[in-house]
């Protein structure tokens, strides 16, 4: 990552979509803290789920979630949003359910 910002600009978008329940908690979880940090607010009223056509065209969609809330403040570090990203692979690697 040499050379990017370390930095998230105030105002940015955060957008993360958990596609099992267990990446959305995660996701939730991660954004919760953020949220009582003081460093971000929701945009979603929780997460977004996929309507009942797309479900119906692509039945892998039904349980994808999507999560997103904007920069509060001055900025947020980069290294704040990929802590919840790696937790999420941390979790898929040591989950052997994940791997089948």
């Amino acid at each position: 990552h040499e050379g990017q910002p370390s930095w998230i600009a105030p105002r940015a978008r955060i957008a993360i979509i958990g596609f099992h329940s267990l990446e959305d908690r995660i996701v939730k979880q991660g954004f919760a803290t953020m949220r009582k940090s003081g460093l971000v607010h929701e945009i979603t009223s929780g997460a977004l789920g996929a309507s009942d056509r797309e479900s119906a065209e692509n039945p892998r969609a039904r349980s994808a979630k999507l999560r997103v809330v904007m920069v509060d403040g001055p900025s947020v570090l980069r290294e704040v949003v990929g802590n919840i990203v790696k937790n999420i692979l941390m979790r898929e690697s040591s989950d052997p359910k994940a791997r089948a």
